[in-house]
């Protein structure tokens, strides 16, 4: 007898538990001792289930990946791992094992699942009231199977952006924000530094209708119900502002926590409708193989189990960060902030800030306090200081003069008057040049006649009509008649006007040109409008495209190639008569614009394109490929029917396996919808 492999059902339900109740005498049948198994098998499974967790415990590291005469084998180095219904996955040593399902060229998801295998066949007695022996299987063996399915585990697809904050201003360093639905929280994620998140969540190409919840030791948490989200379509959804609690008990903190987490997480029995565990991703290229080729999406996928050395190592890196591993705020722990005995001090309440002022407005307190120097400024503001704040001391000293002010202190008033010392000489203008020679200040209404318009044309010197004037590079003229007392000025026309060229460069003439110079702006005889403007028009294939500021690129448009797509679709271990579909095969285009070719391929590479049975005198499987909405644009499904009729020319229950060869062609849109076709009916016989 050969050996049998049976797959564990994918669903798993909490069971009801029920154990031998042994007495002497009693008659032990096979349900009995099967009963005393599923017990204990039982009873550990479901304890892994809902307190392990389900992942990769060690090991279980797919290597050196090949494809060959049609299948997909990979080494599974040895290893454990427990899937979500709690059966423990056991890989005893490096094996290369044939992994099964449809692998097609691209990404191939590689999973692990818990089976079972009979083995061990030995002679058994059908019924004990005859000798009738039959042959039955002595021992059942825990194993697994690799599969290959097109889609990853279920990740995130979607994401709720925002941030949590203390206030408008300030955000909260790790605090948790959480997605919910119906109370059971669905995906959570921590603040960055800033207080940001991004929040990933999964909404199965429908819309998804989540309640966020943000919290943090400390604050109060908040609630944002009823957000919609659409899958692939990010969403901002604003801030959190969480107040901080007051008389906080450190000793309810872990209670709190853990209460909290069991009504987000327990409250409910998690199940298990796939068991399987993620191991890695098989890109395949026709024979070739490439494992794991972005490491970094592994990593966003595999799942691991929490063992307790795990713990125990994060743990310890945790209370051995001395350097705020909480990031605790001064706020939550009520940090030391007092200014002479205002602030945070005994029998007070809580104060986040202290603020300075200035009752008389004498002092100036920065309103940005330097925080990297810890310090704030303080200084006089302005028009602070005023006459009642001068001592006796600044009035009488502040001023000094050389006699030619009188000064006079009164301190009783707070004030100083000056009184200017009038000149006894003051010199008259002259045609010489002279500083006065008095001490003192001339008197305010003495008089020099020097009004507007004194001097005039005729008072100036030949000095001022020959030098005022300078021209630089020559480009005016000067031409000074002293004589008539004026300045004659011309511009210097250019001799030489350069034509207009491709290079944006000034001109290097010193001279101008003049206003009615002529440039040829004209291209092909073709002049341009009355405001200076040429218009280009692109033709029939033709693009025109601006790059920089005074570049235009004409180019002609490719002409639109078709290029077909190709790929592989197996079906293994199909029976006599089964119709089986394959899952959504990608075209490599983005719309369903495209024509599918399949043909049937042998291991030898031999292509058979058509369905042609009485030719060939054999039963050809019947080959389709259709469209499903459901499938996206870009993707079409193949469908195996086998003709082959059950005893016709195969041994009745013969499995086979066919390969089958796709190739997509694009096709160019149509410019119109034609009518539908209508086929008459045959007439009568």
């Amino acid at each position: 007898m050969a050996q049998e492999t049976i797959v564990k059902d994918k669903n798993c339900l909490i069971p009801t538990f029920e154990r031998n109740r042994y007495f002497f005498g009693k008659a032990m049948t096979v349900r009995d001792f099967d009963a005393e198994q599923q017990y204990l098998i039982g009873k550990s499974r479901l304890l892994n289930q809902l307190i392990h967790g389900a992942g990769i415990i060690c090991g279980m590291q797919l290597n050196n990946a090949r494809v060959a005469d049609g299948k997909f084998t990979v080494e599974v180095s040895e290893g454990l791992a427990l899937d979500c219904c709690g059966n423990l996955i056991v890989s005893n040593k490096t094996d290369r094992v044939e992994v099964q399902g449809v692998i097609t060229d691209g990404k191939n998801y590689l999973y692990v699942r818990f089976s079972e295998c009979v083995r061990q066949p030995i002679m058994a007695s059908a019924n004990v009231s005859n000798c009738e022996e039959v042959c039955c299987y002595n021992r059942i063996r825990e194993t697994f199977e690799i599969f290959t399915e097109p889609v990853p585990p279920a990740a995130a697809v979607s994401t709720f952006t925002g941030a949590v904050k203390r206030d408008a201003l300030h955000g909260i360093v790790g605090a948790k924000v959480e997605a919910l639905q119906k109370g059971i929280v669905q995906a959570e994620t921590l603040t960055d530094n800033d207080g940001n998140f991004s929040l990933a969540v999964r909404s199965d190409g429908v819309a998804g209708v989540f309640d966020l919840r943000a919290s943090a030791t400390g604050f109060n948490s908040a609630l944002k119900a009823t957000q919609t989200i659409i899958s692939g379509s990010p969403k901002p959804v604003g801030d959190f502002v969480l107040t901080a609690r007051l008389g906080v008990n450190p000793n309810e903190i872990c209670n709190e926590a853990t209460q909290n987490y069991f009504e987000g997480q327990s409250t409910t029995c998690a199940h298990c409708d796939d068991p399987k565990v993620f191991l890695g991703v098989a890109n395949i290229s026709g024979e070739t193989v490439t494992m794991n080729p972005d490491p970094n999406e592994i990593r966003s996928l595999r799942s691991v189990v929490y063992t307790n050395p795990m713990l125990r190592d994060l743990l310890c890196d945790h209370v051995s960060d001395f350097n705020n591993p909480h990031r605790t705020s001064a706020e939550q722990v009520r940090a030391l902030q007092s200014i002479n005995g205002v602030g945070n001090v005994t029998g007070k309440p809580y104060l986040s800030n202290v603020n300075l002022v200035s009752r008389d407005s004498t002092l100036n307190v920065t309103a940005d306090p330097d925080n990297d120097n810890q310090k704030v400024d303080l200084k006089l503001a302005n028009d602070a200081v005023r006459r009642n704040h001068l001592n006796n001391d600044t009035i009488n000293g502040l001023l000094t003069s050389d006699a030619t002010v009188t000064i006079q202190p009164d301190t009783a008033n707070k004030r100083i008057a000056l009184k200017t010392n009038p000149a006894a000489l003051v010199t008259s203008v002259a045609a010489v040049k002279l500083v006065g020679g008095a001490p003192r200040f001339a008197p305010e209404d003495h008089v020099h006649d020097l009004a507007d318009a004194v001097v005039t044309k005729s008072k100036l010197a030949d000095e001022v009509i020959t030098t005022l004037l300078t021209s630089e590079n020559g480009t005016i003229t000067i031409r000074p008649d002293a004589g008539a007392k004026r300045i004659n000025i011309i511009t210097t026309p250019a001799t030489d006007v350069s034509s207009v060229g491709p290079l944006k460069i000034p001109g290097t003439s010193l001279s101008f040109a003049r206003q009615d110079h002529v440039h040829n702006l004209s291209i092909n005889d073709r002049a341009p409008s009355s405001d200076g403007v040429f218009r280009l028009t692109p033709g029939e294939n033709i693009t025109i495209q601006g790059r920089a500021d005074n570049e235009l690129v004409i180019s002609g448009a490719a002409s639109r190639a078709l290029q077909a797509n190709t790929g592989l679709v197996r079906f293994d271990r199909v029976r006599p008569t089964e119709v089986r579909p394959s899952p959504p095969v990608s075209s490599g285009f983005e719309t369903n614009l495209f024509t599918v070719v399949l043909g049937l391929e042998d291991a030898n590479g031999k292509i058979s394109i058509g369905f042609l049975p009485e030719l060939d005198k054999t039963f050809p499987p019947l080959l389709l490929a259709f469209y499903l909405k459901s499938a996206g644009d870009g993707n079409f499904v193949v469908e195996v029917r086998d003709t082959r009729p059950v005893g016709a020319t195969e041994v009745p229950g013969t499995e086979t396996t066919y390969l089958v060869r796709w190739w997509a062609i694009p096709s160019i849109p149509p410019t119109k919808e034609l009518p539908p076709l209508v086929v008459p009916p045959k007439p009568p016989q």
